[in-house]
């Protein structure tokens, strides 16, 4: 626990992400239900199915979201 908030307090990427989890996570992880999902894990990571990812490893040619529009970059918070 002490090394994720250590990581989370200087992340290197996912910034809106990490401040969306940061303050909750202890209760998180301490809850009694449920578990980490394949999809949960994607939003954490931002390592899926989102446009700028797979613009970035060369997927796709651009990192625009196409359920919305092609200007709007697809990204983890984009799809929360």
């Amino acid at each position: 626990m002490v090394e994720w908030q250590n990581r989370l307090a200087h992340p290197s990427a996912g910034h809106r992400i990490v401040e969306a989890i940061r303050p909750v996570l202890p209760k998180w992880i301490d809850r009694r239900h449920g578990t980490l999902t394949f999809r949960q894990t994607q939003v954490l990571t931002g390592h899926g199915c989102f446009g700028r990812y797979l613009c970035q490893i060369g997927r796709e040619s651009s990192s625009g979201c196409q359920h919305c529009s092609a200007s709007v970059e697809d990204t983890p918070l984009h799809t929360l």
